[in-house]
């Protein structure tokens, strides 16, 4: 612990400050007391918080999401602070996975963050290196791929990629874009 208070160093940066450390129970304890702290709402949901549930003030930071119930009903869970051409986010709780999933997308989306190749199986992984791309099926069962360009491999023209279970391509595109 620092002089000060926990979020000393990082407090200004993010545009809070911790007035208290709420525990809460484990969902799976028979102990009373709060096992959960739902927050919301932010980016067109809410989520629910596990293991603690701070009680911050923001300073210098947008409030993006409160809790609206439990010993910190109205307080900020989530924060953002602008500073240059970026931003600082501060979530006081752990989110569940779910809330997890939906925050990471939120913040990978409002960042202009987003897939290679988009609506692809959850199993295929594409990854762009300039006008390379590699396609690689990680799924048991076999999948098509829009992409054009030339196999690294053999030099033969790709008009569309057929991936068997574990295949891979490497493809280079022309550097426009990577699908038709």
């Amino acid at each position: 612990f620092r002089p000060g208070g926990f979020l000393t160093q990082l407090g200004g940066t993010l545009g809070v400050r911790l007035e208290d450390f709420s525990a809460l129970v484990r969902p799976e304890s028979d102990d009373p007391g709060e096992r959960f702290a739902p927050f919301g709402p932010f980016a067109g949901g809410t989520a629910t918080g596990t293991l603690f549930a701070e009680e911050i003030e923001a300073v210098d930071a947008e409030v993006v999401a409160r809790f609206p119930s439990g010993r910190a009903a109205g307080r900020p869970a989530m924060t953002r602070r602008f500073a240059g051409r970026g931003s600082a986010w501060y979530l006081a709780t752990v989110p569940d996975e779910p809330g997890t999933q939906q925050i990471v997308d939120g913040l990978l989306a409002a960042a202009g963050v987003g897939p290679v190749l988009p609506g692809l199986p959850a199993a295929v992984e594409v990854t762009r290196r300039g006008d390379l791309v590699t396609v690689i099926n990680h799924g048991a069962t076999a999948v098509a791929v829009a992409l054009t360009g030339t196999d690294i491999v053999t030099g033969e023209p790709v008009a569309g990629v057929h991936l068997d279970p574990d295949g891979y391509r490497f493809v280079l595109t022309d550097g426009r874009a990577a699908t038709d």
